[in-house]
Parts: C-alpha cells; sequence; structure tokens
C-alpha cells in the first residue's frame, strides 16, 4: 500500500514540475519581441517613357532593373504602378500611391517638390537629349505641326506642361505616346517630332529598318540628366536604394542590361 502510495506522490510531482515547465515557456513566448521577416512591398510610380518604361514594349529598362533588384536581396519587394505622366507628381508625394520613381529629371516640373522637402533626390542614372526629328526627304517641308507627348516638358516651349496652352499657343500636337508620333510623322500628319536621344539608339538598335526612315537634328531641343527619386517618408531609404545600385554595378550587371536596349552610352551612373 505505502509502495502505491509513493508511486503516485512521485507522478503528482513529475506532472505538477511538467505544467510548471510549460507555463514557464509559454511565459517567455509571450515576452518575447515578435520577429517580422516579412518582405515589404515597394511601389515604384512609372509612366509612359520608353525605352525606360512602357506598357506597350515586351521589355522596358525599368522592368528589368527592378527584376535584378528583387533577385538579389530580400528586404524589399519591388512592383511597377503605371501613372500618366502629369499624374507622377501626386504619385510619389505624401498622399500618393508610390515611394519610388526612376529615370527622372529635377528639371522637368519638380521644384515645388523639393523645396518642400517631399521629395529627395538619388543618383543620376543617365544622360539623354530630346531631339527634333523629321522624316527622310522632308527636311525642307515648312514645320508647320510638331508633335510631342502630353506631360513632358520640352524647351521649345520653356517647359511649360499645360495641354491646353501648348496646343492653342504653340500648335503642339501632344500624342500618348511616342509610337504615336512616328507613325504620325510617317503618316505626314505632323512636319516634325521631338524624340529623346535613348529611345532613338533603342530604335536604332532593334528596329533599325524604322530608324533608317528618320533624319534626326543635330540640334536639341534640351539635355538632361535621369535621377533615381525618392518620397522623403517613403519604404525604403536612399542610402539603401544606393548600396543596391553600386552592388549591382560591382557585379557587373548594369551595363549588361543598359547594352541590351542600346543605351550603354547613356548610363552613367558610377560606385564611384
Amino acid at each position: 500500500m505505502q509502495a502505491v502510495l509513493r508511486k503516485t506522490i512521485a507522478l503528482l510531482v513529475v506532472v505538477f514540475c511538467a505544467a510548471q515547465t510549460a507555463l514557464a515557456y509559454n511565459a517567455l513566448e509571450e515576452d518575447a519581441p515578435e520577429q517580422d521577416n516579412a518582405t515589404v512591398e515597394v511601389i515604384v510610380a512609372a509612366y509612359e517613357f520608353p525605352p525606360y518604361y512602357s506598357s506597350r514594349l515586351e521589355r522596358h529598362v525599368l522592368g528589368e532593373l527592378l527584376e535584378l533588384l528583387n533577385q538579389h536581396q530580400s528586404d524589399y519587394e519591388f512592383s511597377i504602378h503605371e501613372v500618366r505622366p502629369q499624374q507622377r507628381y501626386q504619385a510619389i508625394s505624401g498622399q500618393g500611391c508610390c515611394s519610388v520613381l526612376f529615370f527622372e529629371s529635377a528639371q522637368w516640373g519638380w521644384q515645388p517638390l523639393l523645396e518642400e522637402g517631399v521629395i529627395t533626390l538619388g543618383p543620376v542614372l543617365t544622360e539623354g537629349s530630346d531631339h527634333y526629328v523629321h522624316l527622310q526627304g522632308r527636311r525642307d517641308v515648312e514645320v508647320e505641326r510638331i508633335g510631342g507627348v502630353v506631360g513632358y516638358h520640352y524647351g521649345l516651349v520653356g517647359y511649360q506642361d499645360d495641354k491646353n496652352l501648348l496646343e492653342e499657343e504653340y500648335n503642339l500636337y501632344l500624342a500618348d505616346t511616342k509610337r504615336t508620333l512616328i507613325n504620325m510623322l510617317l503618316g505626314e500628319r505632323l512636319d516634325m517630332i521631338m524624340l529623346g536621344s535613348e529611345y532613338l539608339s533603342a530604335l536604332r538598335k532593334n528596329e533599325p529598318d524604322l530608324y533608317e526612315q528618320f533624319l534626326v537634328s543635330d540640334e536639341k531641343d534640351q539635355e538632361y540628366r535621369t535621377r533615381l527619386m525618392l518620397q522623403t517618408k517613403g519604404d525604403v531609404s536612399l542610402s539603401w536604394m544606393q548600396q543596391q545600385l553600386i552592388y549591382l554595378s560591382e557585379e557587373d550587371l548594369l551595363e549588361p542590361l543598359f547594352a541590351s536596349f542600346g543605351l550603354e552610352q547613356a548610363l552613367v551612373f558610377s560606385p564611384q
């Protein structure tokens, strides 16, 4: 009888100790800080600006650059949100949908947001220029109708972007895409259009038959340098973005990407 009693007491002690151990373990779990290893999504604003971005292209520079960024780190997941050119200012403002904008020039209407500290300028990525483009054989035709893209800024009109003003006072036809301008030039519905040097380089590489129909003026409408822009209080810091770009450059991943679009001369970003 006493032996049975001793066994019962021993069993109760074991059960009690196990219960206390479980309670202590649960308490430690509750007190431990939560581990948040979730990848943060970063929304990148993009507008029709080939070859940097166009939803009408199978390939564009921005898409492939973001693929590289997503492949070589796990802190952030970059995705594209398309906006119209004139909406890009709101898109990366404090109330906007996006945190980052690639391949943008500070001279294209950003001064108010820069002065307010809403936008932070990142490193220079590329350099380019807008050129006057005529159709071969029509260089001497009197220029009455010039074509540009709505929401773009051109030196010819003092970098104004008011569509009605440009069409009414400057007789500047504004299309939604550069391809529309090209089609109108080929159909002789426009006498001259303005195209960026990067787009012309991409056409020369990938569509040489089309490019050969152009007469590109040596006269430039403007020269620009594109940069990385970030919402000052956005999801990702400028220093982190710069380090990632430096890594891609040092690993020899940036140059081949840009060269595949014919933009090896446009790329000026350097780790130094």
